[in-house]
């Protein structure tokens, strides 16, 4: 089990997600939403698997285990973090490659 503070090899295995890993979560269930949503939601104190700290600039701690916990509850449907993660963030890596051959192909 890994703690708040460990993390192997990336935000697959990581025990926090980001808004944007959160809101795929949500999608996924059947939740439309998008990252500044979840962001929104979490500041305003709806979502309880998460912490706002407000200093200088809008920082978000999401716990994935409460989050999950969460997301089945309210929807009742099973979510397979790992492969919804992994897909993220395979998809970002392909947006990643396309912006850089356009960028430096046009």
């Amino acid at each position: 089990m890994l703690t708040d503070y460990e993390c192997v090899d990336g935000a697959v295995e990581c025990s926090t997600l980001t808004p944007e890993q959160a809101a795929g979560l949500f999608r996924y269930a059947g939740i439309k939403t998008s990252a500044e949503t979840i962001r929104d939601g979490i500041e305003q104190g709806v979502f309880p698997f998460a912490v706002f700290i407000g200093l200088n600039k809008r920082t978000f701690i999401i716990s994935r285990a409460k989050c999950v916990a969460w997301l089945e509850e309210f929807t009742g449907v099973k979510v397979p973090v790992d492969e919804i993660l992994a897909q993220l963030a395979a998809w970002d890596e392909e947006r990643k490659q396309r912006t850089l051959k356009y960028k430096y192909n046009t």
